[in-house]
C-alpha cells in the first residue's frame, strides 16, 4: 500500500515574500494573492507598481502591507493607519471622521503617476466627500466616489478637478497622468476619458480615505488600492481584469 504525501502549493517567489512577511495564511487568500502577482506580470506592468494593497486577511496587522515590496518600512511604503477604520474580510472601512491611511508615496506633482481602487462597498456618509485616495494641497490629486452616482477624479486644481457622472457607477476606478496629459476610467464600464492640462502642484504624500491629514473623509469600504508609474489605457484594463479576478476568487466581487 502506497503512502500518499500531499504536495505543497508552488507560489510566485513575490508572493511568498509577502506571505512570510505578512504572515498571511488563509487558503483562499494565498491563492487570490498569488494569481493577482502572475496576472500583473504576465501583464507587464508589475514592474511600475509602487506599491499594491490587496487588504487580505481581516486585520489591520494583515492589511497594511505593500505586495510589491513587503518591508516594514516607510520606504517600503507599508501603510499606517489613523483614526477608527474597520477591518475585515472585505477590507478596509472609513468612518467619514478621522481615517486615513499614509501610503509614504509622495504625489511627485502629478508627473508620471497612476492609481486605482476598487470599492467592495460604496458608502456615503453624512457630508461625506467620499474620498478614496490622493493629495492636497495646494492642487488636488486623487479618485472620489463623491455619491452613488458620480465619480470624480481631480488631476489640476481642486476647484477645477476632472470629473463626469457615468450612467452606471463603477466598484473600479483607475486614474492616470503624466506631466502634459491624464486620462480616468470608470472601468467597470469601460470608460475612458483623456484631457490635456497642467499637472498638479501636489508634493504631498498620497493618502487612503482623505486628501489631507484633517479633512475630506471618505466612508467607503476597500478591497484593493494601487500606486505606480503612469498607465496606458490598455494597461489599466489589464490591471481591472486581473483585480476583478482577485476579488472574484476571494467571493467579494461586486
Amino acid at each position: 500500500m502506497g503512502i500518499y504525501i500531499k504536495a505543497k502549493p508552488s507560489y510566485d517567489f513575490d508572493a511568498l515574500l509577502f506571505f512570510i512577511s505578512s504572515g498571511l495564511t488563509g487558503a483562499t487568500e494565498l491563492t487570490a494573492v498569488n494569481q493577482l502577482v502572475l496576472d500583473l506580470k504576465a501583464a507587464n506592468i508589475w514592474s511600475k507598481m509602487k506599491a499594491i494593497y490587496p487588504f487580505v486577511g481581516g486585520t489591520a496587522a494583515l492589511h497594511k502591507w505593500n505586495l510589491k515590496d513587503p518591508r516594514d518600512l516607510d520606504v517600503a511604503f507599508r501603510l499606517v493607519f489613523s483614526g477608527g477604520w474597520i477591518h475585515n474580510s472585505l477590507g478596509i472601512k472609513m468612518n467619514n471622521t478621522n481615517t486615513a491611511a499614509d501610503t509614504f508615496i509622495g504625489a511627485n506633482n502629478g508627473t508620471n503617476i497612476a492609481m486605482s481602487a476598487y470599492l467592495t462597498q460604496r458608502l456615503l456618509g453624512v457630508g461625506s466627500q467620499g474620498v478614496i485616495l490622493g493629495s492636497y494641497p495646494s492642487d488636488t490629486l486623487g479618485i472620489r466616489a463623491a455619491s452613488l452616482t458620480q465619480d470624480n477624479f481631480h488631476n489640476n486644481s481642486g476647484t477645477t478637478g476632472k470629473s463626469i457622472t457615468p450612467a452606471v457607477v463603477s466598484p473600479f476606478l483607475g486614474n492616470s497622468r503624466t506631466a502634459t496629459n491624464a486620462w480616468f476610467a470608470q472601468n467597470g464600464n469601460n470608460v475612458f476619458t483623456n484631457y490635456t492640462d497642467a499637472p498638479p502642484s501636489v508634493t504631498n504624500n498620497l493618502r487612503i480615505g482623505n486628501f489631507t491629514a484633517t479633512t475630506w473623509y471618505g466612508n467607503h469600504q476597500l478591497g484593493f488600492v494601487h500606486i505606480s508609474e503612469a498607465l496606458s489605457q490598455a494597461e489599466m484594463t489589464l490591471l481591472r481584469t486581473a483585480v476583478i479576478a482577485f476579488q472574484t476568487t476571494l467571493g467579494r466581487n461586486v
